[in-house]
């Protein structure tokens, strides 16, 4: 996927908008904080995430979550990503 589709891909799903915006606010979190601060049941927020690590959006250390470099391009470039 190109940085044009992988925002496409972020801004087609509510959810997966916020967990992009909670990485960007907070840097690197847990899946559990994330899915607790924008009220995403854990389950499904842990679904979401991993589409983002897998699409390159997001690296996982660990039990840590943050934006790859991909995932930052994506955020500085794009102003849309604050109404999540």
């Amino acid at each position: 996927m190109d940085r044009e589709e992988l925002e496409g891909f972020i801004l087609s799903n509510p959810k997966r908008r916020q967990i992009v915006n909670a990485l960007e606010e907070e840097g690197t979190s847990s899946l559990s904080r994330i899915a607790k601060k924008k009220r995403i049941p854990e389950k499904f927020a842990k679904e979401l995430m991993s589409e983002l690590v897998d699409k390159g959006v997001v690296d996982k250390d660990g039990e840590k979550y943050s934006l790859s470099d991909v995932g930052e391009k994506i955020v500085a470039d794009s102003h849309r990503f604050e109404s999540g």
